[in-house]
């Protein structure tokens, strides 16, 4: 789905890098090889090696995470979702050195930074975060987190109501984990977020 705020933050993100390359200095690709970020520097899933240049780099949302694209006219349409159903970029912070995005239906993107440009990690969990929207993103206690909830306005789901409704991201972690706020646990989950 072609969407203008996932465009435009995609965008500014990688206005920032303008070349997307493999180890071996190859072009671009849309598939980069997780082999092109080293593991102990980078804990996240790599999905791309991000090189300064002078041209951006344009990405879309798809089910299966980002996909390199020559510019926004070549964003594919997808079957109409409503906005707080689609995948979009739904929050951006500062983390340290890193960019954090939380990513509806899917779960964080981390920019962290490299000799010559950076990493695109991905922290996803598209099992659990897929049937629910994210309602906020934020830092607690010096960690990005995501509060879901599953939107009854725009679709009749039948999954549960999310459990745990709360994810963090922590530093060496390769999946968000559980986090609990003790004046959100104390809202009934009956309340339907």
């Amino acid at each position: 789905m072609r969407t203008p705020f996932s465009l435009f933050a995609l965008a500014l993100l990688a206005a920032l890098f303008a070349s997307c390359a493999r180890p071996g200095g190859e072009a671009s690709s849309p598939s980069p090889s997780p082999e092109a970020v080293p593991e102990a520097t980078y804990p996240w899933k790599p999905w791309a090696l991000l090189k300064t240049g002078e041209h951006p780099l344009w990405f879309e949302l798809s089910g299966d995470g980002p996909r390199l694209i020559a510019s926004p006219g070549e964003a594919s349409l997808s079957p109409y979702l409503p906005w707080r159903l689609a995948r979009h970029i739904t929050g951006l912070g500062v983390w340290e050195d890193h960019l954090v995005m939380t990513v509806n239906r899917e779960g964080f993107f981390v920019l962290s930074p490299g000799t010559g440009g950076a990493a695109l990690g991905l922290v996803i969990d598209s099992a659990t975060w897929d049937p629910y929207t994210v309602a906020s993103f934020f830092f607690y206690q010096d960690n990005p987190a995501a509060l879901l909830y599953r939107d009854d306005f725009f679709i009749e789901s039948t999954a549960p109501l999310p459990s745990p409704r709360l994810f963090t991201l922590a530093k060496g972690e390769v999946q968000p984990s559980a986090l609990a706020i003790p004046a959100l646990e104390a809202l009934p989950a009956s309340l339907g977020w």
